[in-house]
C-alpha cells in the first residue's frame, strides 16, 4: 500500500474535512503555553528507537507523501508497512473517534483504537491548531513473534512513547 493510500485511509478514518490549509510549524505562545514546534515533517516525528517498538528494521528509511489535506510518512519493516504517521491539516473532534480509549499524553488528549489485534490507531487533535496527528502501527512478523501483545498491554500501549515524542516534536506538549 502506498504512503498516499495510507494517508487517505487515515484521513477518511478520522472523518476529516477537505481543508486546503498548509502545514506550518506552531510558534510558542504565552497564552497557550505550548512549546515551539521543532518540526512539522511527519518523517522527523519519530526515530529508530520508537520504530523498534514495531519493526525488526528500525533503521529503515521513511517514505514521505502528501496530498491537499495531509502529509504522511511510512516506514517498512519485514515485508510490510509497520508505522504511518500523518499530520492532517484539519482538526477532527474527539466524538469522531470510535471505538476509543482516551490516553493522556502529558495533558494532551489522544484517542486510541486497539480493537483489531496487532494493530493500533491513535488520533491526537492539536490543542491550539486545526491539525490532527494520526499514528497507525502494526508490528512486523518477527517483532510480533518475539514480543507478542497481551491482554494487559496492547500495541497502542506500547506506542505511547512514540506518540508522546511526536507530540513533543510538534510543540503540542
Amino acid at each position: 500500500m502506498s504512503v498516499l493510500s495510507l494517508a487517505a485511509v487515515a484521513a477518511v478514518a478520522a472523518g476529516c474535512s477537505n481543508s486546503d490549509a498548509e502545514t506550518a510549524d506552531a510558534p510558542a505562545t504565552e497564552a497557550t503555553g505550548s512549546l515551539a514546534a521543532t518540526t512539522s515533517d511527519p518523517c522527523a516525528l519519530i526515530g529508530p528507537e520508537e520504530l523498534a517498538i514495531f519493526s525488526s528494521k528500525p533503521e529503515a528509511e521513511p517514505m514521505a507523501g502528501s496530498d491537499k489535506i495531509s502529509t504522511s510518512c511510512a516506514w517498512d519493516g519485514d515485508g510490510a508497512t509497520v508505522v504511518t504517521v500523518t499530520l492532517q491539516n484539519s482538526k477532527t473532534e474527539a466524538s469522531k473517534f470510535k471505538p476509543e480509549t482516551k490516553i493522556d499524553l502529558g495533558g494532551i488528549a489522544a484517542y486510541a483504537d486497539a480493537s483489531v489485534a496487532d494493530f493500533c490507531t491513535v488520533y491526537v487533535p492539536a490543542p491550539d491548531e486545526d491539525k490532527t496527528l494520526i499514528f497507525l502501527a502494526t508490528p512486523d512478523a518477527p517483532t510480533a513473534e518475539a514480543n507478542p501483545a497481551t491482554e494487559d498491554e496492547t500495541w497502542c500501549d506500547r506506542a505511547e512513547p512514540a506518540i508522546s515524542k511526536a507530540v513533543a516534536e510538534l510543540g503540542w506538549a
